[in-house]
């Protein structure tokens, strides 16, 4: 799954210029550059561990993969009080949803990472001020 935490991080890059945020607290928070680093290097070792057991055959394919790195990716944003934890969620649900469907023989590999990084693409964006 490492790809899918290259993508991920990527996508979450894209949500800090993102318009939406929550109502509560404005403007949402901006993690500094050593946060932001430390994040993609976490994201990045969580995924490649959950991607190296599914290579390895102790994790059976890519839901199970998804299950071991989804929760360890949630909690590392979490713990930088990532401003847009709503938007994250639905990015963590659709690699499951890709997932699923990988397992499933409904779709290669590629097809996934396509998808993700189309889904990445099509979320709303600014530049950063």
């Amino acid at each position: 799954m490492g790809r899918f935490a290259i993508a991920l991080g990527f996508m979450v890059f894209m949500l800090w210029g993102c318009s939406l945020w929550d109502p509560d607290r404005y403007p949402p928070r901006t993690l500094s550059d050593q946060e932001i680093s430390e994040l993609r290097t976490e994201v990045q070792a969580i995924g490649d561990k959950c991607r190296t057991l599914r290579l390895s055959g102790r994790v059976p394919g890519y839901v199970a993969s998804v299950h071991c790195s989804n929760p360890g990716i949630l909690e590392a944003y979490q713990k930088v009080d990532f401003p847009y934890m709503s938007l994250l969620r639905l990015a963590l649900a659709r690699r499951l949803q890709l997932a699923e469907r990988v397992d499933a023989k409904k779709i290669s590999e590629g097809d996934m990472l396509v998808e993700f990084y189309s889904d990445v693409r099509g979320l709303p964006a600014m530049s950063a001020p």
